[in-house]
């Protein structure tokens, strides 16, 4: 009853005059009680004047004469005074007290000090002592304070009564035709055909005063919306007809659409208008106001991090303005894959937006087709054309050669099936090996095996062999050398390594030592034993020069690759120089040969020959050069080789000798330059397909201690520049690596 009273007109009024009527008394009584207080202290200053003038000229002259009766009779009628509580009597010289009377207040008082003076001998005036009265001001507070009190009740109960008239004024002019008010609006309804004016005590309102102004206000405002009300409900009919017949048209349309079309709702509810299509591609025949979680979500092949990453990217957009479907849109992806019914389809989707009256994103349009027929077929056309491709690259290259590296890569695969993930040493010889297998493949321009090589080794590199990716690597790459093989055997140009391997009648052989051949064959057959020993030198020699190559010829694969890579860096083609004796390396050692010589041009060409601008910069030829000298000794065989590049960066391999505790700080040059020789040591800090992983100068070294070789690098100090020393490779190699022609005198000794 209180809580609906308080929030009344009359509460509020009453509350209202009751403050101000309040606030009026305070101030008044504040200013009537200063006026007071002023009075009382003039009247004290008046009161201490008139015993001035009544009391003390008998005082002094008592003081004077030593009356002390006298002096007590005159203190007790100045301490009779009102408000005076004490009086202090001292001699002329303020020092020792005469006489006191009445009680010392300790605050709240008013102290007045007169002196006493009186006529001496020789009517002098003469100073005979001072007197101090002390007047109590607590008195004088308490009746100020006891009128304001008086003055602030009498004021309230004034108050009071006037705000109870105006209250009942309030009722009686005022609530009465507010509560009228009240209850025409409560049972007021606009769709009644009659409308019944407001009366305000049985009288229709009149202009007379304010409330019959806002009771035809009321009248008036009721009357529009009556109208207005049957206006709206024939534009709802008329609305409601346009809209049956355009969810109609809009459905047919849909029905039509060859898409998956759908709409979400903020609930995540697939809205009932979606095309007909949609339920075929789903394979669901109802998906109105069905989860779109459930009916689509549930069923695409995602990782679920991505999958949970698409449903809050819509619901984020829900609600929100259309700068949120910018940023999420990146999440909503254009392809899908939808297993539904145990089949796969492969979907390209779009997304879209509708936005309500305020510019908030209503709905989320989901726009699919099913492309899986297409995808078929082009899948179909890219194995088609990967088929072509490979073939193509098969013939390109003489089938012994590519037997061979086929057959060691079906080795090195197996090998990797069979790989101990947990032996470091097992999986750094592997590394070296997919390394070198990779140059290999490129140089006979596998591309394809080349790549699968590449990613092998990324994922060994990159500390994932324990992961699904090496697996998903491994079939690739078996995935793909299959694929080679099938085409190669299918050519005739590649055994299957477990049935009889193809034979190639392409051994090199003279004409000269062919006729040699023929010469002796015959004596053999006709008993004639007596031989020219020039012949057995020429045949000999014949038939060792047809299993050699010199070097050149036998790093020609490298040579053409060489303008590949260096495209792919952005450099221009090296120019190779070739100087010494022509010396002719056996076939046996061609695989190691190019592998290995294969490493330094690919390190060459990424490492050392800088780009086209700073070679510009540093007034040198666009083309790089690489050179390969050859030098004899009675056991040996050395290749010296070397580019013309900046060389070694001394400072930045030592740096990282140093991070990694190959080496000391006061290392020597030499001691870091042959770093690069050290496994997984690499100055590149990112990887490339050429280098970048610090397996191949390992490798090369490795490559050339399995035939009995050596590698060592030789600094040139005095062209250091800046960090970059310049080098050279010494290569030396043993002597039955390569063929040396023999002449009679050899041949004498070597029987």
């Amino acid at each position: 009853m209180f809580k609906k009273f308080r929030h009344s007109v009359s509460h509020k009024v009453l509350f209202g005059v009751v403050a101000i009527g309040l606030i009026l008394t305070t101030i008044t009584t504040a200013v009537i009680a200063f006026v007071d207080y002023k009075s009382e202290m003039g009247n004290l200053e008046r009161k201490f004047d008139s015993i001035n003038d009544s009391f003390l000229g008998s005082l002094a002259l008592s003081l004077w004469a030593y009356d002390d009766l006298q002096i007590k009779e005159i203190a007790d009628s100045i301490i009779e005074q009102p408000d005076i509580v004490y009086i202090r009597i001292l001699d002329s010289d303020n020092e020792e007290t005469v006489f006191e009377s009445g009680k010392k207040p300790l605050k709240s008082f008013q102290l007045k000090e007169f002196d006493l003076k009186t006529k001496g001998d020789g009517n002098t005036v003469e100073k005979v002592g001072i007197i101090r009265i002390y007047a109590s001001l607590k008195m004088i507070n308490e009746r100020v304070i006891g009128k304001a009190l008086l003055l602030i009740f009498s004021q309230s109960v004034k108050t009071l009564f006037a705000s109870m008239l105006i209250i009942m004024l309030v009722n009686f002019l005022i609530k009465n035709h507010l509560f009228s008010m009240k209850n025409f609006l409560d049972t007021f309804d606009p769709k009644e055909k009659k409308f019944k004016k407001l009366e305000l005590n049985g009288r229709h309102p009149r202009y007379n005063d304010e409330i019959d102004i806002l009771a035809n206000s009321i009248n008036y405002m009721c009357l529009n919306l009556s109208k207005l009300y049957s206006e709206m409900e024939s534009n709802i009919e008329d609305r409601t007809r346009q809209l049956k017949e355009k969810q109609k048209s809009t459905q047919a349309l849909f029905e039509s659409l060859p898409l998956g079309v759908l709409s979400i709702n903020s609930e995540g509810a697939i809205n009932p208008e979606y095309s007909k299509l949609s339920t075929q591609i789903l394979g669901v025949e109802d998906i109105s106001d069905k989860s779109f979680e459930e009916i689509v979500m549930k069923k695409i092949d995602l990782m679920p991090e991505k999958k949970s990453m698409l449903m809050s990217s819509i619901e984020a957009c829900m609600g929100e303005d259309e700068v949120n479907f910018d940023l999420n849109e990146h999440n909503l992806l254009d392809e899908l894959t939808l297993n539904s019914n145990n089949k796969v389809k492969y979907l390209d989707t779009t997304w879209s937006y509708v936005t309500d009256d305020y510019y908030k994103i209503s709905k989320i349009i989901f726009t699919f087709k099913d492309k899986t027929e297409m995808m078929i077929l082009t899948q179909k056309e890219q194995h088609r054309s990967l088929e072509l491709e490979i073939i193509n690259q098969l013939l390109q290259n003489p089938p012994e050669k590519l037997n061979q590296l086929m057959n060691a890569t079906l080795n090195l695969v197996e090998k990797i099936e069979k790989i101990n993930l947990g032996n470091e040493e097992i999986v750094n010889e592997i590394m070296k090996d997919l390394h070198t297998m990779k140059g290999n493949t490129r140089v006979f321009n596998l591309s394809y095996l080349s790549n699968e090589f590449h990613n092998m080794e990324s994922t060994l590199s990159d500390n994932m062999a324990d992961s699904d990716t090496f697996h998903d690597s491994l079939g690739n790459l078996r995935k793909i050398f299959d694929l080679y093989m099938e085409k190669g055997v299918q050519l005739k140009i590649l055994s299957n390594f477990e049935q009889t391997p193809i034979e190639y009648s392409n051994l090199r052989v003279k004409k000269s030592s062919l006729r040699v051949l023929d010469n002796v064959y015959n004596k053999l057959v006709n008993s004639k034993i007596v031989f020219n020993m020039n012949d057995v030198y020429d045949l000999v020699n014949g038939f060792q020069e047809s299993r050699a190559r010199d070097i050149k010829s036998m790093l020609k694969p490298i040579m053409d690759e060489s303008s590949n890579i260096a495209s792919q860096l952005d450099k221009h083609p090296p120019i190779f120089d070739f100087k010494g004796p022509k010396i002719l390396f056996f076939d046996d050692f061609e695989a190691q040969l190019i592998s290995s010589f294969g490493h330094l041009i690919r390190n060459s060409l990424d490492h050392g020959i800088e780009s086209i601008d700073e070679r510009l910069k540093s007034n040198k030829k666009p083309s790089g050069t690489i050179s390969f000298e050859l030098r004899s000794s009675d056991d040996h065989v050395y290749v010296i080789y070397c580019d013309d590049g900046r060389g070694l960066n001394l400072k930045r391999l030592k740096e990282k000798g140093i991070d990694r505790k190959l080496i000391a700080e006061n290392a020597s040059d030499q001691e870091v330059a042959e770093l690069i020789f050290s496994p997984q040591f690499s100055s590149r800090d990112e990887v490339t397909t050429v280098s970048g992983r610090g397996v191949g100068m390992d490798a090369v070294k490795d490559i050339f201690n399995s035939i009995g070789g050596s590698i060592k690098l030789v600094l040139d100090v005095r062209s250091s520049r800046e960090d970059y020393c310049k080098f050279s490779v010494e290569i030396c190699l043993p002597k039955n690596v390569s063929y040396q022609s023999i002449f009679p005198e050899n041949f004498e000794k070597a029987v």
